[in-house]
């Protein structure tokens, strides 16, 4: 399945335009367009999700800055996501959370990076830094370990074992 990124305004199209290409070329994106797709919002009663848009259709990536404040920036369901992109942040962070749930649309573990450690880390040096990192109780949620364990992730995709 290819993806279809829309852009909420024409900022975040700029910014996908720029950031859609770092991604690996294993996750397929097929076109990066202005708009607003069909979207179910989450209901006030959950105040984690309140209002938060998911789009409808499978093969689908919804970037937008209409949720400011919740605790959840980013979901997926199916093969589906939605991303927030808040244009305080930096490109980054945003291009971080955009992996982070197109890999959950393959039902990959994204939020596992801790859990699966050691076992996604390839080198004996970088598994030896990981390990004094959590014995000094040092914060690992940093991007370097992050795209590490994504690109691990994204190897189920691009062995097409997904």
């Amino acid at each position: 399945m290819k993806y279809t990124i829309w852009a909420q305004t024409p900022e975040i199209l700029e910014r996908m335009k720029r950031l859609v290409p770092l991604l690996p070329a294993a996750i397929p994106i097929e076109e990066i367009r202005l708009g607003i797709p069909p979207v179910y919002r989450y209901p006030a009663t959950d105040a984690n999700w309140n209002g938060f848009p998911m789009p409808y259709e499978d093969g689908v990536v919804y970037v937008h800055q209409e949720t400011p404040g919740l605790r959840y920036q980013g979901g997926a369901i199916y093969r589906r996501c939605s991303v927030y992109a808040g244009s305080g942040e930096g490109d980054d962070a945003v291009f971080l959370r955009l992996w982070h749930e197109i890999l959950h649309t393959y039902q990959l573990p994204a939020d596992g990076m801790k859990v699966l450690a050691p076992g996604w880390i390839e080198h004996s040096t970088d598994r030896m830094l990981w390990s004094v990192a959590r014995l000094l109780r040092m914060n690992v949620d940093t991007p370097i370990w992050h795209r590490a364990f994504y690109s691990w992730l994204t190897k189920d995709i691009a062995a097409g074992s997904l």
